[in-house]
């Protein structure tokens, strides 16, 4: 609490410093609204909830460490928190369904042989180990990511214009997990300010089926396909470089759902 006012007081200062008006001292309460305002002036303050946030004039600061502003279920009966940046309404959380939201369920393939020949849509957990399952989430092939039937009925697997208009909306901004529990040390620049809480999930190579880059990249499919052969991912690096590829289409890799 002492840290989240720390904070806030810094912030009004901040602006009262910068803005045009003389300082005026003001007493007594003050009320903040729930504004809905998708680009307010930088320095505006809402609350959202449980939730004191600023406009920085790129996406909403939480001030109470609070960045999430909902919750959505899978096919399965998974809850994930949402976070919202810009226009767009995230997943904080890699996809973990073993369903497609028609509930028809979706294979589970661990040999990498199977794996490497599947024709149809699948996923495994990194290492073929349930202990993975949170915060990794599951590793999806291309078939599974391209039926549009992945994510919760109203979203849709992350594509190439939500991804560059995110990458607009943050800058520079932090999108990794904190800490070196789902990354490699040091990780020390890591703030996840955003709230999407990108962790190293790794993947899983088409051409072998060999699991690979746990906790040193968070691969991501997008929805595009590339070419016959080769789907589109954004890919999340140890310094918070991001970046497209064009991986083999039979790799396993992680999904962000987007509200539509």
């Amino acid at each position: 609490m002492i840290k989240s006012m720390s904070i806030l007081i810094l912030f009004l200062h901040f602006n009262l410093l910068n803005a045009q008006d003389p300082l005026t001292d003001a007493f007594g309460s003050v009320r903040v609204g729930q504004s809905q305002d998708s680009s307010p002036p930088p320095g505006t303050i809402r609350f959202e909830g449980e939730d004191l946030k600023g406009w920085n004039g790129f996406f909403w600061i939480s001030f109470t460490d609070h960045a999430i502003v909902g919750f959505v279920n899978d096919i399965d009966g998974n809850t994930y928190k949402t976070i919202r940046i810009g226009n767009q309404e995230w997943m904080s959380e890699n996809l973990r369904t073993t369903k497609y939201n028609d509930n028809t369920f979706i294979p589970n393939l661990e040999l990498n042989s199977d794996w490497t020949t599947a024709t149809q849509g699948a996923w495994c957990w990194y290492g073929n180990q349930s202990i993975f399952d949170i915060p990794y989430g599951k590793l999806y092939n291309w078939i599974a990511v391209n039926t549009g039937k992945l994510c919760p009925l109203e979203w849709h697997v992350s594509t190439l214009e939500d991804w560059t208009t995110l990458r607009l909306l943050v800058t520079n901004a932090d999108l990794r997990d904190i800490g070196t529990s789902h990354w490699i040390p040091p990780n020390a620049d890591a703030t996840n300010e955003t709230g999407f809480t990108a962790v190293g999930n790794g993947k899983r190579a088409g051409f072998s089926g060999y699991f690979e880059n746990l906790q040193e990249y968070s691969s991501i499919w997008v929805a595009e396909e590339y070419n016959t052969n080769n789907g589109q991912d954004v890919g999340v690096g140890p310094t918070n470089k991001t970046g497209f590829s064009t991986p083999d289409k039979r790799s396993g890799l992680a999904v962000r759902c987007v509200k539509n």
